[in-house]
């Protein structure tokens, strides 16, 4: 039998050499390239300072790690490898939690109750759980500000020796106080005068109210009255009027006998055809005065 050449079997020794070391490098990273299992995709807007290889937990049991960490735009995707459950109700909540004092991750399921399981490469949304850590951070940066927000407040209140501030406003407002009561103590017979003339004022002023109401209310009724009186009077003076306008039409289309005089001239004739032949006998009367008053007696 012919022997292979000490090439073939450096070459396949080079093989196997770096077969081993991927595989070993693969183990000791704690990937799950060679194992089975489910992969689910988180995503989160924080990761909460998870790294790769941290635990997964279902029930408070270790089911699998994390696989990888993505950043997408503004989420982050946690890729995790579940190796010994692969029923995970599509329910499911995934919480990024701290695990213990020192600040290490780790990625809690929370078990719905669906009937349907999530597939493999399922995209599903995650939560981020403030640890102790993030809470002391929280607390000193409260405490910070109310650390702030007392030193501001002492400066305006400020203190007996601060010259300023709320301190000194008080105290200037409570000399101005004494020396208004000083003042009012020295007049307090005047102001108490000046108050007596006040109130007999305002009595007074009331007492010309009073009186001024019914003054004129007793004008407002008067000129209701008058109102009603001249809408009579403008009535009547109405219906005069219509009544004298009848008669004046009448007049003018001559009706009546004051129509037929008004616009009968014969009438005019006549009558100064009349006073004539009267003064005419008048005066042969006076010419003449046997010829027309000769009375003759005749005795029986």
């Amino acid at each position: 039998m012919k022997r292979l050449p000490d090439e073939f079997y450096i070459g396949l020794a080079m093989t196997v050499a770096t077969l081993i070391v991927i595989v070993g490098v693969l183990y000791l990273s704690n990937s799950n390239f060679l194992q089975k299992g489910l992969t689910i995709n988180v995503v989160v807007a924080d990761a909460g300072n998870l790294t790769t290889g941290d635990d997964v937990y279902l029930l408070g049991v270790k089911i699998g790690s994390v696989k990888a960490i993505h950043i997408q735009r503004d989420n982050v995707v946690v890729q995790l490898k579940i190796e010994e459950h692969k029923s995970i109700p599509e329910d499911s909540r995934f919480v990024i939690r701290q695990k213990n004092l020192l600040g290490e991750k780790m990625v809690t399921i929370i078990q719905g109750k669906s009937a349907r399981f999530l597939p493999n490469n399922a995209r599903v949304p995650g939560e981020v759980d403030l640890g102790m850590s993030e809470l002391s951070s929280k607390a000193k940066e409260l405490s910070d500000r109310m650390i702030s927000l007392l030193e501001q407040a002492s400066a305006v209140i400020g203190g007996e020796d601060s010259g300023g501030g709320l301190y000194a406003a008080v105290n200037r407002l409570n000399g101005s106080l004494e020396a208004i009561d000083a003042v009012l103590n020295q007049n307090r017979s005047r102001v108490s005068r000046i108050l007596q003339n006040v109130e007999a004022g305002s009595r007074q002023f009331q007492a010309l109210g009073d009186t001024s109401s019914v003054s004129l209310a007793r004008l407002l009724r008067g000129l209701e009255e008058n109102n009603a009186r001249l809408a009579v009077l403008l009535k009547e003076s109405s219906a005069a009027a219509t009544s004298l306008d009848t008669i004046l039409n009448r007049l003018q289309a001559g009706k009546g006998s004051l129509g037929k005089l008004a616009t009968d001239d014969s009438l005019y004739v006549h009558m100064t055809r009349t006073f004539r032949n009267l003064d005419s006998l008048l005066t042969q009367m006076k010419k003449n005065p046997d010829k027309y008053l000769n009375v003759k007696v005749k005795l029986f």
